[in-house]
Parts: structure tokens; C-alpha cells; sequence
């Protein structure tokens, strides 16, 4: 057993030796390219002091309801991580566009931890109420943010709105 073992780790130092005879700039493209995402997101800044607040109202919105309809020996301090991510990416999102990417993420994590938490819910109906109430809000408010308000191009282009067409 002890000779496979040792067969075992002499394959992986072999393996990795051979990789970084073969990949020898493979490291240094990877800095490269880290720091020029890094230098990328350097140059974004956040629109104005707004930015960022309707996915922290959703993100808490999905926590409030989550904590309400379950018990509390059945709550996992998870939710309570994941909503203090989201208010730490609200304040970084106030300085760099980053922080608006982490929002994003972070309610994506909250979702995932709602679907994977569903057997805790008591009341599944009025849950469910609730969670379509907030899936209009956020469609609501991804149908302002994508309409261009001001007189110039939509950031999100080439979708065009009939609202939006000039005749």
C-alpha cells in the first residue's frame, strides 16, 4: 500500500513538473490578465448615488420574507451573511462599478439559497404570493433601468422600445 502511495505522488510531482516545462508564461498571463481587468474596472465609476439600491431592496427584501415565514431554529446564518455581503457591495458599488457586479452576485447567492432552503417555509402560499409580488418589482425595475430616461441611447443596445422611437 505504501508503494502505491509513494507511485502515486511521483506521478503528480512528474505531472506538474512537465506542466511548468510546457507552460512556463502560463503564471504570467494570468497576472497580465488580472491586472488588466483590474486596470479595466479601475476606470468605471459608479453612475450616481443611486446606483445599486434596487438589487439591495430585493436582496432584502427576499431576506424579510424568508426570515417571516420560517421558524427561527430553521433559519441558517447564512442568510444573515449573505445579506451583509449585499450591504458591503451597496457601499463598495457607491466608489467602483465592482461593487455592482458583487450585488449581482450576491443575490444571485440569495435566490439560490431560497430555492435550496424551500422545505423550511411554513406558509408556501402566501410565500409564494409574496415572491411573485417581488419578482414584478424586480421586472418592473429592470424594465426602467433598460428604457432610456434621458435623451440618448439605451445602455443596452440594440434593443429599442416603441416609447423610445422618434417619428
Amino acid at each position: 500500500m505504501n508503494y502505491l502511495k509513494r507511485k502515486y505522488w511521483v506521478i503528480v510531482i512528474m505531472l506538474l513538473c512537465i506542466f511548468v516545462i510546457v507552460f512556463p508564461n502560463i503564471f504570467d498571463l494570468l497576472i497580465f490578465y488580472f491586472d488588466k481587468k483590474e486596470y479595466a474596472y479601475s476606470l468605471y465609476y459608479s453612475p450616481n448615488n443611486f446606483s445599486g439600491v434596487a438589487p439591495l431592496l430585493l436582496t432584502i427584501l427576499f431576506h424579510l420574507n424568508f426570515t417571516i415565514n420560517t421558524k427561527k431554529k430553521n433559519r441558517s446564518s447564512l442568510i444573515h451573511l449573505i445579506l451583509i455581503a449585499e450591504v458591503v457591495s451597496f457601499l463598495i458599488a457607491r466608489y467602483s462599478y465592482a461593487g455592482l457586479r458583487l450585488q449581482g452576485a450576491f443575490m444571485f447567492a440569495m435566490i439560490l439559497f431560497l430555492k435550496n432552503n424551500w422545505q423550511f417555509i411554513q406558509h408556501r402560499k402566501r410565500n409564494l404570493q409574496i415572491l411573485a409580488i417581488i419578482s414584478l418589482l424586480a421586472f418592473l425595475i429592470s424594465i426602467k433601468n433598460i428604457s432610456s430616461s434621458l435623451e440618448s441611447d439605451s445602455p443596452f443596445l440594440p434593443y429599442t422600445f416603441f416609447w423610445d422611437e422618434k417619428y
